[in-house]
């Protein structure tokens, strides 16, 4: 599939550099190249901001963007108000990405005009390497979405904000890509739960 789509990838960062580096490598060697990283230091107190300085100068995809010590709700959510994809999705500091994960979950979501795509994930565990693999993957098409969204608003639920829905799907949200689009019509962000 030939890319045409922007995807930014929101890294929150607080005292990562044990892994930040391997967490970037994999992200930027995808086979999807149409990507900017957004590197969002959450006033770490290591070297974190060292190894992404050092990317951002070396890559014109990378952008580091320094702030306060609030937490990783106000990263992620400092992520989506600078992201510029069409698609949005998550990164732990301690992920790592297969090559070919962003290419085939967009090329589903894509083919399958969804609002939200979702693939199994992995992570770094002390020695031992579990990446983000583009298996398992389910898609929630934008009527689908719509639907639930507007049931459970009804219903009262003032914690109608996108990571809501995200934890009933899968738990977590590394695993999970966006269209940008959707954010906006949603009006939504993440909240602390």
């Amino acid at each position: 599939m030939q890319e045409s789509a922007l995807l930014s990838v929101i890294i929150p960062i607080y005292n990562g550099e044990l892994y930040l580096e391997q967490t970037i490598e994999s992200i930027l060697q995808a086979s999807w190249k149409e990507l900017e990283l957004l590197l969002i230091d959450d006033g770490s107190r290591d070297g974190s901001s060292l190894i992404c300085r050092k990317y951002e100068q070396a890559d014109k995809r990378v952008h580091y963007i320094r702030t306060e010590n609030h937490g990783i709700v106000q990263a992620r959510n400092r992520g989506l108000e600078e992201a510029q994809g069409k698609y949005v999705c998550f990164c732990d500091q301690d992920d790592l990405v297969d090559a070919q994960m962003y290419s085939n979950l967009l090329a589903h979501m894509m083919m399958e005009n969804a609002d939200i795509g979702m693939c199994s994930t992995g992570r770094l565990l002390g020695e031992k390497n579990y990446r983000m693999k583009p298996c398992k993957m389910e898609y929630i098409k934008k009527s689908r979405l719509f639907k639930t969204c507007y049931i459970r608003y009804c219903f009262g639920d003032i914690a109608i904000r996108l990571c809501k829905i995200i934890f009933i799907f899968t738990g977590r949200c590394g695993n999970v890509f966006f269209e940008e689009a959707f954010w906006i019509k949603m009006n939504c962000g993440f909240v602390n739960l």
